[in-house]
């Protein structure tokens, strides 16, 4: 089994783009949620956290996912928790 070390420093370079172009939609969102401790947090709020890793982690992994969906279900994630959140309390 033969290596082609061009394609995997090719899709190397994606998930790196990938990864720097991800992250800080993810700390923004974070950030635009509100900051809480881990004990502090109530389920939802946890839930959320999971589904946040779950996109980010399937964006990262997989390169036919379409980087432009995953940006707009963390935006999406983080308005319904931001606009849930007055609900739930």
């Amino acid at each position: 089994m033969e290596i082609n070390f061009m394609h995997v420093a090719r899709d190397s370079m994606v998930v790196i783009g990938r990864i720097l172009t991800i992250f800080p939609l993810l700390l923004f969102t974070t950030l635009f949620m509100g900051r809480r401790a881990i004990g502090e947090l109530p389920i939802f709020d946890f839930l959320i956290i999971l589904a946040l890793g779950a996109v980010v982690g399937a964006d990262i992994a997989d390169p036919k996912i379409e980087h432009i969906h995953t940006a707009i279900a963390i935006i999406v994630i983080a308005l319904m928790q931001k606009n849930l959140f007055g609900i739930t309390r």
